[in-house]
């Protein structure tokens, strides 16, 4: 409809999260002055259809977008594949024609196997989460009991990286903010990341293509010693290439 007001509030929570520019007790988003496209596809209680998140992904590809967010997914249950699903194929052509997509891995932890659609497709940059320590959430950056797990249906190791989801404080519109858990939060960090990178690359008239993108990324991010501590020293399906960390990408 042209409308893309969040009536729902998720929406808008992880937007701050990536590129909030502060005020309030919201703090400060990861990458603020970050042109945004707003693309609604779910309704005001979260719910929607596949067929309207292709349209929106679509609609993101026609529009320029660098890189697509989604804290949403389709319940792991509820097929066999993850290519059973079109939206996994849809995030696959949208990598393809340059974009980068970060999709959070879903909140049907501690399971195994448990990565949701789209979070599954072999291009998505998949997110689990982290505890930060707020609201005394400890160890800091230990796996998050919800967060989900791989690996993949045809045994590839997901996520592919973890950040903070844990008690993240954000706007949830105009004039009220919110302090949620969930990957839903972890993923618009790495986003934000993301176009930190970019643009940090484009100052010097260089420009980065996905492939090499998600290499920094994954390669800069952040064995701890709390990780360590949990039995993780190596690319797992609870950590994925571990901690993100945005100075040192």
């Amino acid at each position: 409809s042209g409308n893309a007001t969040d009536d729902e509030g998720h929406g808008t929570h992880a937007t701050g999260i990536a590129a909030g520019e502060g005020g309030g007790s919201s703090g400060t988003g990861v990458a603020t002055n970050t042109s945004l496209l707003a693309v609604k596809v779910l309704n005001g209680t979260g719910d929607g259809l596949e067929s309207d998140i292709i349209k929106g992904i679509e609609w993101s590809i026609d529009n320029g977008a660098n890189i697509i967010s989604m804290s949403l997914g389709l319940v792991y249950t509820a097929f066999t594949s993850c290519y059973d699903v079109s939206l996994s194929l849809t995030v696959e052509n949208a990598t393809r024609l340059g974009s980068l997509v970060v999709v959070s891995t879903g909140n049907s932890g501690p399971s195994s196997s448990t990565i949701s659609a789209p979070a599954c497709a072999k291009s998505a940059l998949a997110v689990g989460s982290v505890k930060d320590g707020s609201n005394g959430a400890t160890p800091i950056d230990n796996i998050s009991s919800f967060s989900s797990r791989g690996a993949t249906d045809d045994n590839r190791t997901k996520p592919d990286l973890v950040a903070p989801g844990e008690w993240i404080t954000s706007p949830i519109n105009s004039t009220h903010d919110g302090t949620f858990r969930g990957t839903s939060m972890a993923a618009p960090h790495v986003s934000g990341v993301a176009a930190l990178v970019m643009e940090r690359y484009r100052t010097i008239n260089v420009y980065l293509p996905n492939p090499h993108l998600v290499k920094t990324i994954l390669l800069t991010a952040v064995n701890t010693s709390d990780m360590q501590a949990d039995g993780y020293t190596q690319r797992n399906n609870a950590y994925g290439a571990r901690r993100i960390d945005s100075y040192e990408a």
